[in-house]
């Protein structure tokens, strides 16, 4: 049996094959006959339901066909009968982490934020302040590898589906010294590997 593990907490897209439909999550687990995502909004899944899937690794993609099975609370199982293989990454592999608390400045206020997904020169936060694209931020990260200092680029900013009183916030990250993108880079290989 293969390991695929290294893709374990990375981005999934699924595609529906009836009407084209995209979802997105994060991998639970992937084996060579199943894959297990982590989905906020599933919407009307029927199972035997036919799917391309695409987990976005750091060197590699894993692609697969599979038919989705079942739910259990978020997670969706979909089992898998053609794939899954390798191909080269297509995007920056984003690692869901658990929720680091984040605060932030925005055009002289402050505002909090959860930590969502890193990438290697990026994050996604949840936060109640909605920021404009384009706008520049500068915020503080505490995280497992110590307090990290960065300024960014909001890149995107939306209702999250869970909660319509809350945003979803994608930045492109700068670092504001050496320590902070030492420990960035330590935290965001840690998770990769975990």
């Amino acid at each position: 049996m293969k390991s695929f593990g290294h893709f374990r907490r990375t981005r999934v897209r699924l595609q529906r094959l009836s009407d084209a439909r995209y979802f997105s999550g994060w991998c639970i687990d992937v084996t060579e006959f199943q894959v297990i995502v982590s989905i906020d909004e599933c919407g009307d899944l029927v199972p035997k339901q036919e799917f391309q899937i695409e987990l976005f690794g750091q060197k590699h993609n894993l692609t697969a066909r599979g038919t989705y099975s079942v739910s259990l609370q978020n997670n969706l199982i979909f089992n898998v009968f053609k794939g899954p293989d390798l191909i080269p990454a297509s995007e920056n592999a984003r690692v869901s982490v658990g929720h680091y608390p984040c605060t932030f400045k925005w055009e002289g206020l402050l505002g909090e934020a959860s930590v969502v997904d890193i990438s290697y020169s990026g994050i996604g936060l949840i936060s109640s302040s909605q920021l404009e694209r384009t706008s520049h931020i500068s915020m503080v990260i505490s995280t497992p590898e110590g307090e990290i200092k960065a300024e960014g680029t909001v890149k995107h900013c939306k209702r999250a589906k869970t909660n319509n009183q809350e945003f979803r916030i994608g930045v492109a990250l700068n670092f504001e010294d050496r320590i902070s993108k030492a420990r960035w880079n330590a935290l965001f290989v840690k998770l990769l590997a975990a």
